[in-house]
């Protein structure tokens, strides 16, 4: 099949209008390399995260969408060395709202006796509600407490946290502190 000069001008035109129009739309005044470029909704914006457990510094904090786990460990003065990090996804992009808790090391300790092997001190995150309920001054209902606390927010970071149990005051624990650890 032979395209004649007519058709052959026709497809010239075609060709030249469609190059001009995209120069048009590529060399357009106002457009930057900025404007151009596509930036993913989630690091446009900041975003509140909660971390909480072993890290330096609780608290909530803003950082960038897009950004990591790791990157809000550092915000809070880095983790404890108790901290168990193989167990939190330090990649992991967070997101707004988001809570992130670092637990513990888990240290096993053999009970002797209803109290840890160290010192017969009782551990607020290994033992059971019998060494609990051994404490002075503590009963089995303060000992279910103290371990159903642990098993809903995890870990404990510090002993002061036995307050937040209720019906147990300052006067109980500085009663029982000196016989615990974490």
């Amino acid at each position: 099949m032979e395209i004649n000069k007519e058709q052959q001008l026709l497809i010239l035109g075609l060709v030249l209008s469609l190059i001009i129009g995209l120069g048009v739309m590529y060399f357009k005044p106002g457009n930057t390399a900025q404007e151009l470029a596509i930036m993913p909704p989630e690091t446009a914006s900041k975003v509140e995260v909660h971390l909480c457990g072993a890290v330096r510094n609780e608290g909530v904090y803003s950082v960038q969408g897009g950004d990591r786990v790791i990157d809000v460990i550092r915000l809070a003065g880095g983790s404890l060395p108790t901290a168990d990090l193989s167990s939190v996804n330090l990649a992991e992009t967070v997101k707004d709202g988001q809570k992130i808790a670092i637990p513990q090391k888990v240290v096993i300790l053999q009970e002797v006796g209803g109290a840890s092997a160290l010192g017969n001190k009782v551990s607020l995150n290994s033992s059971d509600e019998k060494a609990f309920d051994a404490l002075p001054g503590i009963g089995a209902s303060t000992a279910k407490a103290i371990v159903a606390y642990r098993q809903k927010n995890g870990p404990f970071t510090k002993l002061e946290q036995l307050m937040d149990l209720p019906r147990f005051g300052k006067a109980k624990f500085e009663r029982i502190k000196g016989e615990l650890v974490l």
